[in-house]
């Protein structure tokens, strides 16, 4: 991914779990951003809120 501003990055799934309760998934997710000589590194968290639905939801 890249952007007018010269920053890339990307996102990867590190980790894709059964939901709560088991239904549906959880995945978390690794985002790395960067800028010229800078790298950024964050993860997230997100879940389905209806299963099969497409519908993420960040915790």
């Amino acid at each position: 991914m890249s952007d007018h501003s010269g920053a890339t990055g990307s996102a990867t799934v590190i980790r894709a779990t059964p939901a709560e309760g088991g239904r549906g998934e959880c995945r978390t997710i690794q985002n790395v951003a960067q800028r010229g000589a800078q790298q950024e590194s964050t993860t997230q968290e997100f879940c389905e809120a209806t299963p099969g639905a497409g519908d993420w939801q960040a915790i």
